[in-house]
């Protein structure tokens, strides 16, 4: 047999073990937490492995896993910097702020040009409402990779917190620049504008949000609430039974639901939003308030006034409304 026979006859069977041998490594391939599975369970003594495991059991929200492999990846290699930052990482979605902060310092020792470590950094003092440390390590942060948007994002969020408004548009602003499809980004950027009043802009903004994220609930909601502000209840009505249909288990929504039909004096409709937003949430004040007030001026049952009055009163948290809480209690008290 010629050697050009010999090859014609062998290829297709090396092509199919070339072929199998694919297949089986795709099968382990499909998906991080089965390559690096994989990976350690072949190379238990290298680092990288256990700190991509653990990557990838962050991912699935398996702290305590997560911080298992990165742990094991630094007595591995002590100076590993990216595992110290990911180890960090983990601590802080634990809410082990302090803990957090001495890993992702000591990744930033190893490594000073580390942009997303001081990102990180910044996120733990923010946590612990260190907010100056905070913007400076943000500011840090993009002066080392002014290209990230997360920064922009994570610094525009803590300029919010510290009510610098304005200062909070321009780094959303600058975010969008550079990723302008980010759904998060909108909606805090119309939290920022309603904040300021400045209600159209903060309508378009929440309009982004949901036109990126057609389920976006909490974009939904708060558009349904400007819109309400303004008085447009037939549009607010719905904006927000959109949003009902998207998180049927947010209590807020029922709430700005029940103020639309309250608006439209449909009473009915919005004593059913605020019963169901006191069965999300049996602290919810406006809505004992609200409901307090239909039954009273509307529905004429002062038993059940007085019930959700009460409750309301103990809720309060604004000295300006509690003694006119109390005046009403009195009176309708009074009059039993």
């Amino acid at each position: 047999m010629s050697s050009l026979r010999v090859i014609i006859f062998f290829l297709p069977l090396i092509l199919g073990c070339y072929s199998l041998y694919t297949f089986q490594r795709n099968h382990f391939w499909k998906n991080n937490f089965t390559l690096w599975t994989n990976c350690v369970e072949k190379s238990p003594q290298k680092a990288r492995p256990h700190n991509n495991l653990g990557n990838a059991y962050r991912d699935k929200k398996l702290y305590d896993q997560a911080i298992t492999h990165y742990r094991q990846a630094l007595k591995i290699w002590p100076t590993y910097s990216l595992a110290h930052n990911n180890l960090g990482v983990a601590y802080g979605l634990k809410k082990l702020y302090s803990q957090a902060i001495e890993e992702i310092g000591l990744a930033i020792k190893l490594n000073p040009s580390f942009s997303r470590a001081y990102n990180n950094l910044g996120n733990a003092h923010k946590a612990l409402g260190y907010y100056d440390k905070a913007l400076k390590h943000y500011q840090h942060a993009i002066k080392l990779n002014p290209h990230h948007p997360d920064i922009y994002y994570n610094l525009g969020n803590t300029h919010a917190v510290k009510k610098q408004y304005d200062r909070a548009i321009e780094t959303y602003l600058a975010s969008l620049s550079l990723k302008s499809d980010s759904p998060k980004v909108y909606l805090n950027l119309g939290n920022v504008y309603s904040k300021q009043a400045v209600w159209e802009k903060a309508m378009s903004a929440y309009k982004n949000a949901v036109a990126l994220k057609p389920d976006y609930a909490e974009a939904y909601n708060n558009w349904g609430a400007t819109l309400n502000k303004l008085r447009r209840y037939e549009e607010a009505a719905e904006v927000l039974e959109n949003a009902k249909k998207s998180k049927s288990n947010f209590f807020e929504i029922y709430n700005n639901l029940g103020n639309a039909y309250r608006g439209l004096e449909h009473y009915r409709k919005a004593t059913e939003c605020y019963q169901q937003a006191i069965k999300l949430n049996m602290n919810s004040f406006s809505a004992h308030f609200y409901l307090a007030s239909i039954y009273l001026e509307h529905i004429k049952d002062k038993q059940k006034a007085l019930y959700h009055l009460r409750r309301a009163l103990q809720l309060s948290t604004d000295q300006s409304i509690t003694p006119v809480i109390k005046k009403k209690i009195e009176e309708l008290e009074g009059g039993e």
